[in-house]
């Protein structure tokens, strides 16, 4: 996949007896969640540097609700949060969200993550949901399997359909990952579609990320629209207009999903009138939605 990791050794306390057992010195009472046990952000205190540095511009105090919204607008987002992911998938500490919907597939693939068209992307979506989006009725919670995705929403979900149908899935609760899941919920608010694509917040051949220098840099050299780190959004300066307009406005006005043609629509209300950025969203989602 060209993502690459290495394994770190992991030291239990144990005692040995006759040299033939080895035992825990005390009964482990639940199971051991490693996912998100892996690299810190190792560059944390630099952030502002490197926002002075590159120019960005930021905007403090995003909550999820209002980055659920500016994803929906079509916008490319990487996420860093906590601990990194133990392993060789990117499962929300270390990723790029954005909608499922349209060519958002060919945009990642050649403009931020610059690899083979053919390269697929995962599909995440809500535990409690996984049987409406996909013939499948497990939990998939390190993209462990390619499930097929109904048919009525392959046309709605196209950027996470391979080409055989499937998706490789990653399934999330709320005690896994509650940023992501209320992200993921949030977005299903607004659009309708319960659905994100996830993809490893890196370049082709190299590792995920471990530090902001890195973020930044993909940033700066690619079509990703922004950087979200600890509730914050760093933007390219002057690409952080659509932002301020989902801030400003009062709330999502989502019009339901026509059934002749299974394509959600997203509209933002401003004031009780659209801005000229609104209707420019309006305008891209009717032309990616004809």
């Amino acid at each position: 996949t060209g993502v690459q990791t290495c394994a770190l050794p992991i030291c239990f306390p144990v005692t040995i007896r006759r040299c033939s057992k080895i035992q825990t010195d005390t009964p482990l009472q639940q199971q051991v969640d490693l996912t998100y046990s892996g690299l810190p952000v190792m560059d944390e205190y630099m952030f502002s540097n490197y926002v002075n540095q590159h120019g960005f511009s930021v905007q403090d105090n995003v909550s999820v609700k209002e980055l659920a919204g500016y994803i929906a607008e079509g916008h490319i987002v990487g996420l860093i949060q906590g601990n990194g992911e133990h392993g060789s998938r990117a499962l929300g500490n270390r990723s790029i969200i954005c909608s499922p919907t349209g060519n958002m597939k060919d945009i990642i693939n050649f403009k931020v993550k610059k690899r083979e068209w053919y390269r697929p992307f995962a599909p995440v979506v809500r535990f409690e949901d996984v049987s409406k989006y996909f013939d499948f009725e497990y939990e998939s919670r390190h993209m462990t399997y390619a499930a097929p995705v109904r048919e009525e929403f392959k046309p709605i979900i196209p950027a996470v359909t391979h080409e055989d149908g499937t998706g490789r899935l990653q399934t999330v609760t709320r005690p896994q990952n509650q940023f992501l899941y209320d992200l993921v919920t949030e977005f299903n608010d607004i659009t309708g579609v319960g659905v994100l694509l996830n993809i490893s917040f890196n370049v082709n051949g190299k590792p995920i990320l471990s530090t902001l220098a890195d973020a930044f840099d993909l940033l700066k050299n690619s079509s990703m629209d922004a950087v979200y780190f600890k509730g914050r959004l760093v933007f390219k300066h002057g690409n952080e207009s659509a932002f301020r307009n989902i801030r400003d406005s009062k709330g999502y006005n989502v019009i339901p999903l026509d059934p002749k043609i299974n394509k959600p629509t997203v509209c933002l209300i401003h004031d009780g009138e659209y801005s000229q950025s609104i209707k420019q969203a309006i305008l891209a989602v009717q032309t990616k939605f004809p």
